[in-house]
């Protein structure tokens, strides 16, 4: 049997629903995300290592102001104050894309026992079967959770949005913790190949979000860029989001935390952590893909003779 249900946790929360007759499993991550609107104005508190979060709309045009705001590389852009309705249509694309940029690709499939040391009970390999035919498995999706800034709350991400004007083409360096209006948009971008990749931003530093249990202070807390610790190892002497750190090879410039949008083993990483955590099954877990889960995952033996037991019964 499922060992734990639901997990709550200061990095993200999740919920392993299993599986039922013609239903899948599922693991859920949801992420409590508080959402500021970027007060222009005050962009001058901001300093090297010190990240103030301001919050400010107005209801109409003429109680707009504008202010520079400096991106991620200290640039700055133009921005403008929200307007209250702008800013609540903002969020519900926000979750939107965000989670559709996550959902529908992941699939965990549990080891079958097979192979030394993947210890897994018959119980709860059953919890992941929903059909005799299609191979034991779980997709992952995530859901956002928009959460007001207010005692109680207990967000999992902070994250300032600054409204571009005019547009900044997708040029505004964005992160984690600030992002602008056009980040809910799909951009495109060119390695240094050529090669021409598609991401919704808003996607990939959310992903950055999807770290360790520890407080937001701790180093290491956060996702890193997919070839981080490649590009660290090889040269001591680099600058943080080189472009080294978005993937060595087009294969890996290609995932969700490098340039592209393809969830992939790296960005599985949170999902295993917790698939170890509710089942207490911690070795032989296989990430694939949902295009390639039915062309490349087989019916196990085990599956085919707790059917054929549950049939028989």
């Amino acid at each position: 049997m499922v060992h734990r249900q639901t997990i709550q946790a200061r990095n993200f929360d999740s919920v392993l629903h299993p599986a039922l007759p013609g239903k899948p499993a599922r693991l859920n991550i949801r992420l409590k995300a508080t959402l500021f609107a970027k007060d222009p104005t005050a962009s001058a508190s901001t300093s090297p290592g010190v990240f103030t979060f301001t919050h400010r709309v107005v209801h109409d045009m003429s109680a707009r102001t504008a202010g520079l705001v400096l991106d991620g590389s200290g640039r700055p852009w133009r921005c403008c104050t929200w307007l209250e309705a702008e800013f609540n249509a903002f969020k519900i694309e926000f979750k939107r894309v965000v989670e559709r940029a996550w959902n529908d690709q992941l699939i965990l499939v549990p080891p079958d026992g097979s192979e030394p040391g993947e210890e897994i009970s018959d119980a709860t390999y059953r919890e992941f079967i929903n059909a005799p035919n299609i191979p034991a498995h779980v997709r992952c999706g995530l859901e956002i959770a928009l959460v007001p800034n207010a005692p109680g709350t207990s967000p999992h991400a902070l994250i300032e949005v600054a409204r571009l004007e005019p547009s900044s083409g997708h040029q505004f360096r964005s992160f984690m913790m600030l992002m602008t209006n056009e980040d809910v948009e799909v951009s495109h971008a060119a390695d240094h190949t050529g090669h021409i990749h598609s991401q919704v931003t808003a996607a990939h530093e959310v992903g950055h979000w999807l770290g360790r249990p520890v407080s937001m202070t701790t180093p290491g807390r956060f996702l890193d860029h997919i070839d981080f610790a490649r590009c660290a190892a090889a040269d001591p002497q680099y600058q943080p989001n080189d472009d080294c750190e978005y993937g060595w090879t087009l294969t890996r410039r290609k995932a969700l935390m490098g340039l592209g949008s393809l969830v992939t083993d790296y960005e599985a990483k949170p999902w295993l952590t917790r698939a170890r955590r509710h089942t207490r099954v911690l070795f032989g877990w296989d990430v694939v893909h949902r295009v390639d889960f039915l062309r490349t995952v087989r019916v196990s033996e085990r599956q085919r003779r707790l059917v054929a037991a549950a049939t028989r019964h």
